[in-house]
């Protein structure tokens, strides 16, 4: 077995046994140690320097104690941290949160929820006492550079359910954002559609960043159905989410796009935009819906296909949990969606009339 791998394990299984309380106030000694798992002295200092590093142990002249850190945290439950914004008002109902949470309760986990609009991320983990036996969730876009710079420092285990950029290195699970692309694009194409565009605001430049990259992918579907604009496609990246510079944009066209995809719960906000400039015509303006296909809504995403996203996020914690070494991992669920007819939306495609 390689050194790496013994290594990896040794350090999981004796983390394991101090979070169970195995050890009453110290490790047993170097030698006995080698003993049990085979190895040489030279494996086991990087053991406890993995050890030492996380806070798990303290070398005295004695022998190596465990830190009054582990020693209350072996005598206390896991804690999961679920992060999104507004999160104690939607846990109960939301279809992703949900899920999660009743999997945490039935694991015998504490459930902890944090919200970045309302408090601090990083003071919600430093409250929590988070140690590499416990883990953090994060949801709907909700991570930050800081944040898993914390995390990672600190060896803690953690998950997004949203793909980060390619240079942000962590453990993922999202949406097959070109499957869905061609399901909603071919969808209206079918109807009649040529001029679509997808808009999503942001609240941090982590997240601009991650939704800029997945309209750049929404842009390269178009082009493969031929539906490149040159002028409604000109909106750069870098402002994909700034709803003032958005609706600007698309006064500045000669048409206004047949549909545009509203991701987020920015409708409304993109809505007074237009008025404030005089146009009140803003049913192309399609939002984002859960529960069902109706008026002003696309792309409905079944309980089912959440229910999924869900469940391998938690799965992959676990993972992430067993093996805190292993190399990151991105998980794409495929969308079940559904569409309305927007048939009629056509009538939208016209020029630019200010009321």
């Amino acid at each position: 077995m390689p050194v790496n791998v013994k290594y990896q394990q040794i350090c999981a299984e004796l983390k394991q046994r101090i979070a169970d309380g195995c050890y009453t106030d110290r490790l047993p000694p170097r030698r006995q140690l080698m003993q049990e798992f085979a190895v040489s002295s030279r494996t086991l200092h990087k053991v406890f320097t993995e050890l030492k590093n996380c806070g798990c142990i303290e070398p005295d002249n004695q022998g190596t104690r465990l830190s009054a850190m582990a020693l209350s945290r072996s005598n206390r439950p896991v804690r999961i941290v679920l992060v999104s914004a507004h999160i104690e008002t939607i846990y109960t109902v939301d279809p992703i949160i949900q899920p999660l949470v009743q999997s945490i309760r039935d694991a015998g986990f504490e459930l902890r929820l944090c919200d970045p609009l309302q408090s601090n991320v990083l003071e919600c983990f430093q409250q929590a006492d988070l140690s590499g036996d416990d883990g953090v969730i994060f949801i709907y876009s909700s991570f930050s550079t800081a944040a898993v710079e914390y995390l990672q420092k600190r060896h803690i285990p953690f998950v997004s359910t949203n793909r980060p950029p390619d240079d942000v290195r962590i453990n993922w699970v999202d949406w097959d954002h070109i499957e869905l692309f061609n399901e909603f694009i071919g969808n209206l194409v079918m109807q009649g559609m040529r001029s679509l565009d997808i808009f999503w605001s942001f609240k941090s430049c982590l997240e601009r960043d991650n939704h800029a990259s997945i309209i750049a992918e929404f842009r390269a579907v178009k082009r493969s159905y031929s539906l490149f604009n040159s002028e409604l496609d000109n909106f750069p990246l870098k402002d994909c989410g700034n709803i003032e510079k958005y609706v600007e944009h698309l006064c500045s066209l000669k048409k206004l796009p047949e549909v545009v995809w509203v991701v987020d719960d920015s409708r409304k906000k993109l809505v007074e935009e237009f008025n404030k400039r005089g146009i009140y015509d803003t049913g192309f303006l399609i939002t984002h819906d859960r529960s069902r296909a109706q008026e002003n809504s696309v792309a409905v995403y079944s309980t089912q296909a959440y229910r999924h996203l869900a469940d391998k996020a938690w799965n992959l914690l676990c993972h992430v949990r067993r093996h805190p070494d292993g190399a990151p991992r991105g998980i794409k669920q495929r969308c079940v969606v559904k569409f309305c007819d927007f048939s009629d939306r056509r009538k939208n495609n016209k020029s630019i009339q200010h009321k």
